[in-house]
């Protein structure tokens, strides 16, 4: 830790994940809440956050990312992985997008919606 300084890496890799997810709600209009530590940055859709949630995990998957609304940032997060997280995360925002009107997402989920573990 001292070396590397791992420690300023991950919290300034932290910050450049809540970056991109807010230049993706910009850009799509997709009202989102972003809190959590920079070290575990957190994303919460303000509707639908569950099956958005659902959604997000099932089309990253597809692009080969294991994501979700909440990342645990490690030294393994370098700015190209960031580069191509952000590429495939912005088609998955373009599909909400797209489907954001009738809401037409949720037929796309091809499994059940998560739930919330602190319920």
């Amino acid at each position: 830790m001292r070396k590397k300084k791992s420690y300023k890496f991950i919290k300034q890799q932290g910050k450049k994940i809540k970056k991109i997810w807010q230049n993706l709600s910009n850009d799509f209009d997709i009202k989102i809440e972003i809190s959590g530590l920079d070290s575990i940055p957190t994303l919460n859709f303000k509707e639908d956050n569950l099956i958005l949630k659902t959604f997000i995990i099932q089309e990253m998957l597809k692009k080969g990312f294991i994501s979700s609304n909440i990342v645990f940032v490690s030294i393994v997060h370098t700015d190209k992985i960031l580069s191509a997280y952000e590429k495939a995360l912005r088609s998955v925002f373009y599909k909400i997008y797209s489907n954001k009107k009738n809401k037409k997402y949720k037929k796309l989920l091809k499994t059940r919606v998560c739930f919330s573990p602190f319920q």
